[in-house]
Formats: structure tokens, C-alpha cells, sequence
């Protein structure tokens, strides 16, 4: 097993290890109109907001309505940009996510698509013609509060109040691992529109 290979396999045990303990979480974006350049190979993408995206708690066996609060997120100077999330496969890798910031209740990067790979430069041509918007990111869950259902809490000094039907869950500090694009991002508001 080369490197990469030990690389990715102890990137999915540790993914499988969070997924268990309720600390991995994936949510949508898109890409942004206008934003896609075909000398670069990138486009412009809205990773994640802060609107409330329905999620499965492991721990708990039900879902909640979770908010990635910005002022929390970690953004690294790089992340792999994935297809669909497929973390177990280095010929999943679509290109690199770079220039990641936030600003306000919304995160941003900028999605370079590799050169030289027909499977990439197919999606790249979706991508780019508009064809495929759609972003969702995974990451790490450090901390959040959970609200029950019908109940309302405070965190940071804002005030958040759950639905009648399921906790509503802040994550106060989370850490972006990867970016992927995919059909249907869980989060409406993000995306790449090209």
C-alpha cells in the first residue's frame, strides 16, 4: 500500500469513527453564477450558509435541523474537491478547494477541476455550461448545542428557537474536510452556478 493509499484509508477509518460518534456532518452550496472560467478550470462556490438543513444524528437515531454557525467554521488553504462525498477513492478527487473564506452567514472558495482526467473534464463541461450547480461540504462537528423541539436558547448572543417537530442542533465550531459536487446539495442556498 503506497502512501496515498495509507493516506485515504486512514482518512475513511477516521471519517467512519466520526460518522459513529455524530462529529462528521455534509450540507449543501452551489456554485455561483457567472463565476466559471474555462482558462483556470475554476468557478466560484458558496459552500455552506447558515440556513437550518435537515441532518441524521446517529447518536440519537432521529433528525434535527442543524446550523453551521460561520463564526465557527475552519477553513484550510487546501481541500480535495470530491465527487458526491466519495472519500474512500483518490479517483474521486475532481480538483482542489482554495481561497476558502466567510463572510457574514456564508463561506465561499474557489473550485479548481484538475487537467488531464477524462471523468474530471466531463463534469468540469456540466460545471462550467451550468449543467451542474449544485456543492455540498463534509467536515468535522468540534461543538454544538441542541435545542429540543419547541424550545429556543441563545448562542453567541443570537437567539435560536427549534420547530415543533425536531431539535433544532448550532454547531458553534466545525472544521471543513472536504467540498463535493453533487445533483442535490442539501442546503439550497449554496451552490456553482456557471
Amino acid at each position: 500500500m503506497d502512501m496515498i493509499d495509507r493516506q485515504f484509508e486512514s482518512h475513511r477509518i477516521q471519517r467512519h469513527q466520526l460518522d459513529a460518534s455524530g462529529r462528521w456532518f455534509i450540507r449543501g452550496g452551489g456554485i455561483e453564477a457567472g463565476s466559471a472560467s474555462d482558462a483556470e478550470r475554476s468557478a466560484v462556490a458558496t459552500i455552506a450558509t447558515e440556513r437550518p438543513v435537515p441532518a441524521y444524528d446517529r447518536r440519537s437515531g432521529r433528525i434535527v435541523d442543524e446550523i453551521l454557525l460561520m463564526r465557527g467554521g475552519q477553513f484550510p488553504k487546501w481541500a480535495p474537491l470530491l465527487e458526491a462525498h466519495q472519500t474512500w477513492s483518490m479517483y474521486s478527487v475532481l480538483g482542489s478547494v482554495h481561497s476558502t473564506s466567510r463572510s457574514g452567514r456564508v463561506a465561499r472558495g474557489r473550485f479548481e477541476f484538475a487537467r488531464d482526467d477524462e471523468h474530471v473534464e466531463q463534469i468540469w463541461r456540466k460545471v462550467r455550461d451550468g449543467h451542474i450547480r449544485g456543492v455540498s461540504v463534509g467536515g468535522q462537528r468540534a461543538s454544538w448545542v441542541d435545542i429540543q423541539p419547541g424550545e429556543s436558547a441563545t448562542v453567541f448572543g443570537r437567539r435560536f428557537t427549534a420547530g415543533r417537530e425536531r431539535p433544532l442542533r448550532v454547531t458553534t465550531s466545525w472544521l471543513m474536510r472536504e467540498a463535493s459536487i453533487v445533483i442535490f446539495p442539501a442546503d439550497i442556498d449554496s451552490g456553482v452556478n456557471g
